[in-house]
């Protein structure tokens, strides 16, 4: 008997998927436990494992196409299985569950297009293999080369082959079974822009519509809820950043097992002044307040190719700077990589958010439920600073707190940035084990 695959629950905050990948064929034997699809969550691209053995008889859904959780995207049986009705019956309910409007979700998203001096005739019906197109649904099928082969390539190749104009039926990929990834586009420059006439007039150009992926829809809502359900207020502070450049300094020189950053001691900083503040360290519930037992320290990643994800360093409070500084990078590293798993990237208490590194001096930041703060950190900068009435050069870093007013209070969040500042200008406490600070306080 055939068993229809569903698009599975990979996260708490999941409402649908899309699919990033197959990683088996038509035809392919599955056990259970073994990997089938990449499935792109709402916070990132996770291995989604077969519950069942079997032949994949049928792949419902192509690479890139969003369904609701539970829709069905593939079936598994016997080789010599008959699913033909059951394929027509499951194409049915997926057109009812993507709302059953004939073609109309992707005409709506192409822009009014000026007329062609000449169209390339389209394939008429019953001309070619063609899959038919189900009412409501969006690019089902991956694309293709001029053969007709489907071309396989990983999201992040799709997206910057798109970025940069490059044509994937011309690239080799590298990846399993072929497959296209980011290392294939290295190199290779994208088509220049021709001028028609021999160079007499510029090619009109179109806007481009991008199709948002679940990371981006999911970015999108939690920052308007948090902005327009949260009542936001900003504190700043400068801090004198030389006793901080100074420590960093001689921490790397000392040692070159691992170099520190400047946000591996401000997230230190961090968790030593929260632990004097733990009115800071909490989030809003509705009707109460939650007062975190530990510091779980988030902190904004960029991807490549758009969109941010903010992993949590649970406990950091239990931890050592360094060990806290090895935990950010592999984080870090998995969620460039979209591969965090979905407790990695919740329950955050408190969040940093670092542009210094792209020399932005200051910068209001969003909160990042269910934390109720969050630190906008800039550059450290040279400036001109009087010392002891004498003109000298120094080094001065731009906090700014953003804080929910409905949990944290104008004189709470001050006084957490007044012992954060202290922290980062007599930063000794930093390179403390947790245990031997507990103990001295």
């Amino acid at each position: 008997m055939p068993t229809i695959v569903e698009m599975p629950r990979l996260s708490d905050t999941m409402e649908e998927g899309t699919l990033a990948g197959w990683l088996k064929e038509v035809g392919d034997k599955v056990a259970a436990g073994e990997a089938l699809a990449d499935i792109e969550t709402d916070k990132a691209v996770m291995t989604f494992e077969s519950f069942d053995d079997g032949v994949l008889l049928k792949t419902l859904i192509g690479a890139g196409d969003t369904v609701p959780l539970g829709a069905p995207i593939a079936i598994l049986g016997d080789a010599a299985e008959d699913v033909s009705t059951l394929v027509s019956e499951l194409e049915a309910t997926l057109a009812d569950l993507l709302g059953g409007a004939p073609a109309a979700t992707e005409a709506a998203l192409e822009p009014e297009a000026a007329p062609a001096p000449e169209a390339e005739p389209k394939p008429q019906a019953g001309s070619g293999a063609t899959k038919p197109e189900l009412p409501g649904r969006v690019a089902l099928e991956a694309p293709s080369d001029p053969d007709g082969r489907r071309i396989r390539a990983s999201p992040l190749a799709r997206r910057l082959a798109s970025q940069r104009g490059l044509d994937l039926s011309a690239i080799r990929g590298s990846g399993p079974k072929g497959r296209i990834i980011k290392r294939d586009l290295e190199g290779i420059e994208p088509p220049r822009r021709l001028r028609a006439g021999g160079g007499a007039a510029p090619l009109p150009r179109e806007d481009e519509i991008v199709r948002v992926g679940q990371l981006r829809k999911t970015i999108a809502k939690r920052l308007v809820g948090s902005k327009q359900s949260a009542p936001h207020f900003y504190l700043t502070m400068t801090v004198d950043a030389g006793p901080l450049v100074a420590l960093r300094k001689q921490i790397n020189a000392a040692q070159d097992r691992q170099r520190l950053s400047f946000n591996d001691l401000i997230m230190r900083a961090c968790v030593v002044a929260l632990l004097d503040h733990p009115d800071v360290n909490v989030g809003w519930e509705g009707q109460t307040i939650r007062r975190f037992a530990g510091v779980h320290l988030a902190f904004a990643v960029a991807l490549e190719g758009g969109g941010l994800i903010t992993p949590v360093i649970h406990d950091a409070d239990t931890i050592g700077l360094m060990a806290q500084a090895q935990r950010t990078r592999e984080l870090a590293g998995r969620a460039r990589a979209q591969r965090l798993e979905p407790r990695e990237y919740a329950g955050a208490s408190f969040t940093v958010s670092n542009l210094g590194m792209y020399g932005i001096d200051h910068f209001t930041a969003i909160i990042n439920p269910p934390a109720a703060c969050i630190l906008a950190v800039g550059a450290i900068q040279e400036q001109p600073v009087v010392v002891d009435g004498a003109l000298a050069v120094g080094h001065r870093l731009k906090l700014t707190l953003s804080c929910d007013h409905r949990a944290v209070d104008g004189a709470v969040g001050a006084a957490f940035l007044v012992d954060l500042k202290a922290a980062l200008e007599t930063p000794i406490n930093l390179i403390l084990d947790p245990f031997q600070r507990g103990d001295d306080g």
